[in-house]
């Protein structure tokens, strides 16, 4: 698979990561967080995404012999990686729960 079309794969399921990053956001609401915090949380959210492509370009760069490998789990990967933004920000509004119990 060309460089092109693996970045098309990623890209086209950006909607989804954001969809479900736009959920996960959504339980910091609640917390009173500042709007700039969301935005850097979205931000930082989607530059990790694109790493995730990144990344797997220089994989298939440094080990062209499994590029039938990566292609099989990349469905799995977005997935892996969907859900682990999900705790993320589970965490997160967690952690800004706490913190504001404790400050005021």
């Amino acid at each position: 698979m060309p460089v092109t079309d693996l970045v098309k794969w990623w890209e086209k399921r950006r909607w989804i990561y954001n969809l479900v990053l736009l959920g996960s956001l959504s339980l910091l609401i609640s917390y009173h967080i500042p709007f700039r915090v969301y935005v850097f949380y979205f931000v930082l959210a989607n530059v990790l995404y694109t790493g995730g492509w990144a990344i797997e370009v220089l994989l298939l760069t440094f080990f062209r012999n499994y590029r039938n490998f990566f292609g099989r789990f990349r469905p799995w990967l977005f997935i892996f990686g969907c859900v682990l933004t999900l705790l993320f920000f589970i965490y997160a509004a967690w952690v800004s729960y706490r913190w504001q119990m404790e400050n005021f």
